[in-house]
């Protein structure tokens, strides 16, 4: 996914300014869509410290912003978030096959983040289109799920409860920010963005038994496909 991204990126340095190239160099708005879960986000191995249990969520940019200095390149800017589902029930099953003799209740929060990124901005216009990718380096924080297991087996009893975490880390989000001229002010923006970062938590677990503490390293990947408006700058 990677690859393909910064080589398009790099295909688009050799976009024309197009004959129509308007004297509007820039764009502020807004936008949502669907995440996708990926990697070991979105992995379901319960053998694997490190898997997410991410499922497809919800994204979100409050503010998108782009300017041109140069027909071709300028400054890319977003404040976003997402946020997912935990997948409860592949767990439950998991922890199932593991002992079918106990029967599990799994509850849990979703996942969330999101940050400021500030970045390249690469691209041309086409007609009444701007055809751009970007690729921006930010700051974001990440909040793990407050989650609780239930264990039940002939009348006995068991919990652990884990409490939620919030840390913070440097992130990459790259991709395609085409936008389609609506007039002269507005246009319609299609984003479709690879994020991605690594967390450190440290989260208390309360069991039946005592307190104990919860530490690992997280990454976090995500696709991002957002669709919005945006005001065209001059």
């Amino acid at each position: 996914m990677k690859k393909i991204c910064l080589f398009s990126l790099l295909l688009t340095l050799f976009l024309p300014a197009g004959a129509q190239e308007s004297s509007r160099r820039g764009y502020i708005g807004l936008s949502l869509g669907p995440a996708f879960s990926t990697g070991k986000f979105a992995s379901t191995a319960i053998d694997d410290e490190k898997a997410g249990f991410a499922k497809g969520g919800l994204t979100f940019t409050l503010v998108q912003f782009g300017y041109k200095f140069h027909p071709n390149i300028g400054i890319a800017a977003a404040w976003f978030g997402s946020a997912h589902p935990v997948n409860a029930d592949e767990m439950e099953d998991q922890l199932f096959d593991l002992n079918p003799n106990f029967r599990y209740t799994v509850e849990a929060d979703p996942w969330s983040f999101g940050g400021l990124a500030v970045g390249l901005l690469v691209g041309g216009q086409v007609r009444k289109m701007d055809l751009d990718a970007r690729i921006m380096i930010g700051y974001s924080s990440a909040l793990s799920p407050e989650m609780k297991v239930e264990i039940r087996n002939a009348g006995l009893y068991s919990f652990s409860e884990q409490e939620s975490a919030l840390a913070s880390n440097v992130c990459l989000l790259i991709g395609f920010a085409p936008r389609f001229h609506l007039g002269d002010k507005w246009a319609l923006t299609v984003n479709a963005d690879y994020f991605s970062a690594s967390y450190s938590f440290d989260a208390d677990i309360d069991t039946d038994a005592g307190t104990m503490t919860n530490s690992w390293d997280q990454p976090v990947s995500a696709l991002l496909l957002q669709v919005g408006a945006a005001f065209r700058l001059k």
